[in-house]
């Protein structure tokens, strides 16, 4: 695993990551991680250090964002033939 891109910044809301950080995000209260328990770790230490996470709970700036991620309203599936 390489090490996790996080840049978050508190007072504007905007938040850099790469895909393993977003996964682990979206997903930070699965049981099992989708991520290994190894890379599961690190990233959540880096969301945590980050300012991303506090008790396992999204920023308050980014909670709306990853709430509609983890519980979308609707879903589309388009077939083209």
């Amino acid at each position: 695993m390489s090490t996790p891109v996080v840049e978050f910044d508190a007072v504007t809301g905007q938040l850099r990551l790469d895909a393993e950080s977003f996964v682990a995000l979206v997903g930070v209260d699965e049981d099992p991680p989708s991520l290994d328990a190894d890379a599961f770790r690190a990233v959540r230490a880096a969301l945590t250090a980050a300012g991303v996470l506090a008790d396992d709970q999204p920023h308050p700036l980014l909670a709306p964002a990853v709430t509609a991620v983890r519980e979308p309203l609707s879903h589309i599936e388009v077939t083209l033939s």
